[in-house]
């Protein structure tokens, strides 16, 4: 049996805690701030909100609204988009089943993920002509406070109307020998809560995923399932640098089409300055 006091978790605002994860489904706890709110967004799995502390107030695309407190259990279908505001500080359980859902890169059939990659294709197609901005964030470090972005990036997160976070679990050499994978998860987990949070922070539509352990497979995955019209990716610093990642970014270039923007964090969370930062 496992267990949790989710009114004692130590949340940080705007930072999903992942407490459970299983093919079953995912629970994960949110701190909400007064006057603050998870902006309008949508998952693929049927979603349960219950609300463990505060006054919310939920409303969905269709123009349905509720207003409750503790006690409170909101009911989504998948894809049902929307938006979570706090009247008062607040704390919410989220609940998403299956795990993943149907249209999710993770449960998606070669088939399926074929013929997405080439929607995804005719999509690329056409961006220069949609006016919606889809940013894929792909992040094997997290920068340690959100004034660190390098100004080109701030400007890409601004505009864009939805972004989409990978964080790849990056286990070390040793660790794929020993197939001793569990820390890194739990580690891309921690940064993917980081990310998200720091997204939202700066008023971004942002939804997220741990990807998967092969890092190419993750961009591949996020790419056909999100179809975005830009990719930006936070690498740790090169004397840190994974070995996975050797010739990464041509890749990822070469197989997608898609323009792509790096920057690299150091140990700390601080951006190295330029060259490394680059946009093509």
């Amino acid at each position: 049996m496992k267990n949790w006091d989710i009114n004692t978790l130590q949340l940080r605002p705007h930072a999903p805690q992942i407490l459970s994860s299983t093919p079953d489904a995912r629970a994960i706890a949110i701190a909400i701030p007064a006057g603050e709110s998870m902006q309008d967004h949508q998952v693929h799995e049927r979603a349960w909100v219950t609300v463990i502390e505060g006054d919310v107030q939920i409303t969905t695309a269709a123009g349905e609204q509720i207003t409750g407190s503790t006690g409170l259990l909101v009911e989504f279908d998948p894809r049902e988009r929307h938006a979570v505001a706090a009247r008062t500080d607040a704390r919410i359980l989220l609940l998403l089943t299956p795990w993943p859902g149907a249209g999710h890169p993770g449960a998606m059939t070669i088939h399926e993920k074929e013929q997405a990659r080439q929607d995804a294709a005719e999509h690329v197609a056409t961006a220069a002509h949609d006016n919606v901005r889809r940013l894929l964030v792909v992040c094997d470090a997290a920068v340690g406070d959100v004034d660190e972005l390098p100004p080109p990036v701030r400007t890409q997160i601004d505009a864009a109307a939805d972004v989409y976070v990978v964080t790849p679990s990056l286990p070390g050499r040793l660790a794929w020998l020993a197939t001793q994978v569990n820390a890194s998860r739990h580690a891309a987990d921690k940064r993917l809560d980081t990310t998200l949070g720091q997204m939202q922070s700066l008023g971004a539509t942002a939804t997220g995923i741990t990807g998967d352990d092969s890092t190419l497979t993750a961009f591949s995955d996020a790419v056909t399932a999100f179809r975005p019209d830009h990719i930006l990716i936070a690498l740790r610093s090169s004397e840190h640098t994974n070995w996975q990642e050797h010739g990464l970014i041509e890749k990822v270039r070469q197989r997608f089409g898609l323009p792509v923007t790096t920057f690299a964090v150091d140990p700390r969370g601080h951006v190295l300055p330029s060259p490394t930062d680059r946009t093509s």
